[in-house]
């Protein structure tokens, strides 16, 4: 305990390494003290230590299943960190806690476009939308994935055969398009 109060003396002052030394030292102490790995994340952003503070907040979500916080700052790390899947099953997790929580909302939604699953990245973003009509970067995020969805959209198509007369991607990639691309093959070379 001594050390929690110390680190959260030094985090007051934005002491930030000598924060994360004590908070760590808390740990060392009391590797079950759930707050000191939520503040030790904290103070680990402050100094730029991303895995580190994935880490801690990983933990303190482990540790407190019912902190909306916790598993919020965890499922931004995963996401920032390229891990998809956990950034979404943690914000799930929070949403389970507040349905309301827009925060949750935008980082599933996020994760669900990074899996590639944007319509139902769009539903949640919309969904958000629903509960914050204020909140301007909202809209920023929904016209970026239906942005992606029509990209995807018209990917597909070109791939399906709208505009290639039926080939495969494969064949795109092997460049066996010729006439259908609308480029002719020279003969001889």
């Amino acid at each position: 305990k001594a050390h929690f109060a110390r680190a959260e003396a030094y985090a007051a002052e934005k002491k930030w390494n000598e924060a994360v030394l004590e908070y760590q030292l808390a740990i060392r102490a009391d590797p079950a003290m759930a707050d000191a790995y939520l503040k030790s994340g904290d103070a680990l952003l402050q100094i730029n230590d991303m895995s580190g503070a994935l880490a801690a907040y990983a933990r303190a979500a482990d540790l407190l299943p019912k902190s909306i916080d916790a598993k919020v700052k965890a499922a931004s790390m995963r996401l920032r960190a390229r891990q998809f899947p956990e950034a979404q099953k943690l914000a799930e997790e929070a949403i389970e806690l507040d349905p309301k929580n827009v925060v949750a909302i935008v980082l599933k939604a996020n994760a669900l476009g990074e899996l590639k699953d944007v319509d139902e990245a769009v539903a949640e973003i919309q969904a958000a939308i629903k509960i914050a009509p204020d909140e301007a970067e909202l809209y920023s995020s929904l016209g970026g994935l239906e942005m992606q969805q029509k990209e995807m959209a018209d990917a597909q198509g070109y791939v399906v055969g709208s505009n290639t007369g039926g080939a495969t991607l494969g064949d795109v990639m092997r460049g066996k398009l010729g006439d259908l691309a609308g480029g002719k093959k020279e003969k001889g070379k």
